[in-house]
């Protein structure tokens, strides 16, 4: 296309400059607004890609067939080009297999909920431009399956999914990212809260399904402008994508704003209906407390107030001298317990040691040589071994030890009792502080009740003094929330007008050409006396028919479904010459006959097509349809997916 795209720095510049200027508001104030509302240009022009299915094929049990029979379709392989799904017969399964294409391709289950868990494993193979990527659902019924990658011989895997909910968002995330598409928001109210429907994947594929009674000239009937900014993103305009962020955020903002007003209209009115009643009240009060004096209460409640705060604090302050003495009073209990334990040892001891040198040997214990009973006596005399001579009383160092050893242990009973004493003490203190706060905060509550029956005149002028700046601070808040209500508003508006300039002439040019387009292939497709068509920026077709103005919607069925894939082949190939577009090129055409066409139509529509598709080589058709001459003729059997006599085509 011949639109500029500038840098996105400069680009973003030029278009907060042009708001500014639009709106009357600085840039700083239009581009702190348009970053509140998630607005952001978007200025590069969209590079087309090919979306092509290359292979399908999947297998299960048609449970509905008595006996189930076994399904196992494919793989059929596939390419650009016009290809057909054809039987001979009707309800042979040839709109299943466009649905099966469209649930692979969207993560949107289509089929028939009886036939559900017919499937087992789906396989579906597709390329974008030279890339190429595998759908594989190793489970069909429960939605868990692999979205993969083929490159230099090797898997890739980019998304897993185990539930239909997992299966569509990654299918969406994928296209969406790939495509360069946005979500399009249409805000309501609904139950008075104001809703964001985004609308993803599964609708911007619409556009590539042509069903037989057409409600709209792409995608899908939708409220408001939503068709329009489908048709703007595919064709790939610069700025589309930020009008559609405009659009949303004015929608959002207008059901916001109205609900704000609601909500301030009862504020207002609950804030003059208070002013009234507190007037009424401070009367009362100022007769009522006319000749009363200023009361003590506050002084009562501030030296209340402090002893409160004292007696917290000592409290505190004992509770972590407790913890602390209790401690040493653990210590002290162990010492004195180690202290016992040693002088208890050593008394033993040497008891021991008494009784043993009492004992009375009656030969030597290393040569059992006989002691003599002269040698027993002087045992008894002398207080020596009767087998070494040496001394058998109690040494100097061993009473020293004993003495040290009990010592210690009334030391360290004394230490025991001391430290039980402070614990003793420090638990008094806590309880005498508890009491205090006690008192104290029963004297804070006695003060405060004693205030709130005292009120003096003095105090209710200030309360009201303090209303009356709270109300105008109210009414401030509201002229400012108003203010800045018209600002948003008027930003965003100024925005859509200049958003669209920076588009609007390409798009007028573009679609001049589609126009012409569609007409060229309408009339290739059987509409006769068609003089002119014209699609505008809002999705709206106007035709010129033997002479006499007509439109899109009071078209006949047929005439609508050959005019939804005319100006969709006019928009691929307008996106195909200059460059520049998202819509995929894929297009699913379902039953195309089913729709009162007459014969001679039908003939000219899938031989237009078949022409137009050696033209549009990248572009990818196909469609479902009854067996017959007319698709023999015009789709090579290599290009035909078809069922012969009675036979199913899965």
């Amino acid at each position: 296309m011949s639109a500029k795209v500038m840098p996105d720095a400069k680009g973003r510049q030029v278009w907060i400059a042009a708001i500014s200027k639009k709106s009357g508001y600085s840039e700083e104030l239009v581009a702190s607004v348009l970053e509140k509302h998630g607005i952001r240009p978007k200025v590069t022009a969209a590079v087309p890609q090919r979306l092509m299915v290359t292979s399908l094929s999947f297998t299960g049990k048609k449970l509905g067939a008595t006996p189930p029979s076994d399904i196992d379709f494919g793989p059929k392989p596939m390419g650009p080009g016009l290809w057909a799904v054809t039987s001979q017969r009707n309800f042979r399964g040839k709109t299943s297999i466009l649905n099966i294409i469209r649930w692979c391709l969207t993560g949107r289950q289509y089929i028939a909920d009886v036939m559900t868990s017919w499937f087992t494993a789906v396989t579906l193979r597709f390329t974008l431009d030279d890339r190429e990527f595998e759908v594989r659902l190793s489970n069909a019924s429960e939605g868990t399956g692999e979205l993969l990658k083929h490159a230099r011989g090797n898997e890739f895997q980019l998304a897993s999914f185990s539930n239909h909910v997992e299966f569509e968002a990654a299918m969406s995330d994928f296209f969406m990212e790939e495509l360069g598409l946005q979500k399009i928001e249409n805000h309501i109210e609904k139950d008075g809260k104001g809703i964001d429907q985004p609308h993803g994947w599964v609708w911007l594929f619409t556009a590539m399904w042509v069903e037989p009674r057409p409600s709209a000239l792409f995608g899908v009937q939708m409220p408001g402008a939503m068709s329009a900014r489908m048709m703007q993103m595919y064709l790939g305009f610069p700025w589309v994508n930020t009008t559609n962020e405009i659009k949303a955020a004015q929608s959002r903002f207008r059901v916001k704003a109205a609900q704000s007003h609601l909500v301030s209209s009862g504020i207002r009115a609950t804030t003059e209906g208070r002013i009234a009643s507190l007037a009424a009240q401070r009367a009362d009060l100022q007769a009522k407390f006319a000749d009363v004096s200023p009361n003590t209460a506050r002084l009562k409640l501030a030296e209340a107030s402090q002893r409160f705060v004292n007696a917290d604090a000592d409290l505190r302050a004992f509770v972590a001298k407790k913890q602390v003495a209790e401690d040493d009073f653990e210590s002290a209990k162990m010492a004195y317990a180690e202290a016992r334990r040693s002088s208890q040892a050593a008394k033993e001891s040497a008891a021991a040691g008494y009784v043993f040198r009492a004992i009375r040997p009656v030969c030597c214990p290393s040569c059992d040589e006989v002691i003599t009973e002269e040698a027993a006596e002087s045992h008894l005399r002398d207080h020596t071994c009767v087998v070494c001579k040496t001394p058998d009383r109690k040494g100097d160092d061993e009473e020293d030890t004993e003495r040290t050893l009990l010592l210690a242990e009334n030391e360290a009973k004394e230490q025991l009792d001391a430290q039980t004493t402070r614990v003793r003490l420090i638990t008094s203190q806590i309880n005498e502080a508890r009491l205090a706060r006690a008192k104290a905060s029963e004297q804070c509550a006695t003060a405060e009740a004693e205030i709130a029956d005292m009120t003096t005149v003095e105090e209710n002028t200030v309360r009201i003094q303090i209303l009356d700046a709270q109300i105008a601070e109210l009414r401030n808040l509201n002229q400012a929330e108003t203010e800045a209500e018209d600002g948003d508003s008027k930003v965003l508006a100024a925005a859509e007008v200049i958003t669209k300039e920076m588009y609007e002439v390409e798009q007028g040019r573009v679609l001049k050409r589609v126009s012409d387009l569609t007409k060229e292939y309408a009339v290739t497709f059987g509409i006769e006396n068609l003089q002119s068509v014209s699609i505008d920026g809002g999705v709206r077709m106007k035709l010129i028919k033997n002479g006499q103005p007509t439109f899109f919607s009071k078209c006949t069925d047929g005439e609508k479904a050959r005019l939804k894939v005319a100006a969709t082949l006019a928009m691929l190939k307008v996106s195909e010459d200059e460059g520049v577009g998202r819509h995929p090129g894929l297009l699913l055409i379902d039953s195309p006959g089913d729709n009162a066409m007459v014969s001679v139509d039908y003939e000219n529509l899938v031989s237009g097509i078949s022409t137009l598709s050696e033209e549009l080589k990248t572009v990818q058709i196909i469609l479902s349809a009854v067996s017959g001459p007319v698709i023999l003729s015009h789709v090579p059997k290599a290009r035909r997916i078809e069922a012969v006599g009675d036979d199913y085509l899965w």
